[in-house]
């Protein structure tokens, strides 16, 4: 397995490249210096991510020759995005900022930006907006923005790269919808709260919440849901906590409610952003707080390796050719 992970930090290496076994241990590859590039997706053989210095600027980047190579990079307005998507199919980098509410789309194609089609704030109106999670319909014909502030999910129509306003799910207040991912047929919407640590299941296109389950109904402290994926045969859903500093291991039913199953240990502090790995026999799980990427073994939920990393945030996994 190879991966790249990314982290919160201004001048310490904050992007890394490495190959893992979890037999024998890990190697770093290549490391290379952003300012704070804390969320990468991929595309192939191109990678995604930004920095933030006195603009920020979103890259594209390459493995090659076993180096982590920037090939080109486009400078937006405004704050620091949260989140980033890409669409293969609209050859589109589709992002939104937590810091001043904005959504954008880019232009780009192998790796090479084109032009900023859509750059504008989620909300007009003079109220608190965080966009903070971006996510594709399996056509990728709708963009959905998640907005932690306004307990809002707003879905946009994808029309020529500019971001269409569309429907608007109201979600119950002040429960801080964070991060989502769809099932496999986009027929539910699985998000996972900040606030108020549940996952909330949204029947679509109709937009009827059909559950509200807690992600810790064993702890009493406080604690803040991350993310979620899902298993490789979609029978299972994970959610980290921060706090908890667990992941919650829910079955999904026949009619795509959840049941909750137990939690585990995420193997650290403060986790974060976590992927399933490419074979689905792994979570690698950001833990923040206590500087490493944990891989965990989903046969026995524990451990096997951790990752050194100051302040880790995002991770990938890219092609073993790479």
């Amino acid at each position: 397995m190879k991966i790249v992970i990314t982290g919160y930090e201004q001048e310490q290496p904050t992007l890394g490249y490495y190959t893992i076994d979890s037999k024998v241990g890990y190697k770093q590859i290549a490391q290379k210096e952003l300012a704070s590039p804390s969320f990468i997706v991929k595309d192939h053989s191109s990678l995604f991510t930004f920095q933030t210095n006195n603009e920020t600027s979103l890259l594209s980047m390459m493995i090659e020759d076993n180096e982590l190579v920037e090939k080109d990079k486009i400078t937006i307005l405004g704050g620091k995005p949260t989140h980033l998507v890409y669409s293969t199919k609209n050859k589109l980098l589709l992002g939104c900022s937590y810091t001043d509410g904005t959504i954008f789309s880019v232009g780009c194609t192998n790796g090479k930006f084109e032009t900023l089609i859509t750059y504008k704030k989620q909300v007009t109106t003079a109220i608190k907006s965080h966009c903070h999670c971006v996510l594709l319909n399996n056509n990728e014909t709708i963009l959905a923005v998640i907005n932690i502030a306004t307990d809002q999910v707003f879905f946009y129509q994808i029309d020529e790269g500019i971001l269409k306003e569309g429907k608007v799910l109201q979600l119950p207040l002040n429960i801080g919808p964070r991060h989502g991912i769809y099932n496999e047929d986009c027929s539910l919407l699985y998000i996972v709260t900040e606030y108020s640590n549940e996952v909330v299941v949204i029947q679509m296109p109709s937009f009827t919440i059909l559950q509200r389950t807690s992600t810790i109904p064993h702890y009493n402290n406080s604690s803040y849901g991350a993310t979620l994926v899902f298993s490789l045969d979609y029978q299972y859903l994970y959610v980290s906590n921060r706090g908890e500093d667990a992941i919650a291991k829910f079955k999904v039913l026949s009619d795509g409610l959840l049941e909750y199953d137990h939690s585990f240990s995420c193997g650290g502090a403060h986790p974060r952003h976590m992927i399933l790995s490419r074979d689905g026999d792994y979570i690698i799980s950001c833990n923040k707080n206590s500087n490493h990427v944990a891989i965990i073994d989903l046969a026995t939920e524990e451990v096997v390796l951790k990752i050194p990393f100051l302040s880790p945030s995002g991770v990938v996994e890219v092609e073993e050719n790479s």
